[in-house]
C-alpha cells in the first residue's frame, strides 16, 4: 500500500496535500499523510498546510459539519487554482503563512453577511 500511496501522491502534486484516515467502530484518527517530513520543515515557514487542513475537512465530514467542511474545502480550491498560491512542494515560492492567510481569507469571504468572528462573546472554557 505505502508503494501505491507515495506514485499517487507524485500524481497529485506531493504529500502534502493528503490526509491519512484510519476509520475504526468506534473513533476516527486523521493525520496528515506525511508527518515525518514535517521535521524538517518545522520553523522554516515552508511546509504545505493543505494536509493539515484536510485533516480538519475529513473530521468535521466525519462529524456531520458538512458545511463548515466545504468551505474550508472551497477555500482550498480557490487559493490553489485561482489566487495560484503554491508552496515549494507544488513547485511554487508560497510560505506556509501566505497560504494560510489566503485560506483564511477566502473563509471569511464565504461567511454569511452580518457573521461576526468577535469570539468575545464565546462562553469561557471550563476550567479543568
Amino acid at each position: 500500500g505505502g508503494i501505491i500511496m507515495y506514485l499517487m501522491f507524485g500524481l497529485m502534486h506531493g504529500a502534502g496535500m493528503f490526509c491519512g484516515q484510519n476509520l475504526g467502530p468506534r473513533y476516527a484518527v486523521f493525520e496528515p499523510a506525511v508527518r515525518h517530513k514535517g521535521f524538517k520543515q518545522m520553523g522554516k515557514d515552508i511546509a504545505n498546510p493543505v494536509s493539515t487542513l484536510d485533516c480538519a475537512v475529513k473530521m468535521l465530514h466525519y462529524l456531520g459539519h458538512h458545511e463548515a467542511a466545504r468551505r474550508i474545502e472551497r477555500a482550498i480550491d480557490l487559493t490553489i487554482n485561482e489566487d495560484l498560491v503554491h508552496t515549494r512542494d507544488m513547485l511554487g515560492v508560497a510560505s506556509t503563512s501566505t497560504m494560510v492567510h489566503n485560506i483564511e481569507r477566502r473563509i471569511r469571504e464565504s461567511m454569511p453577511v452580518g457573521y461576526s468572528d468577535d469570539e468575545t462573546h464565546l462562553p469561557p472554557l471550563p476550567s479543568t
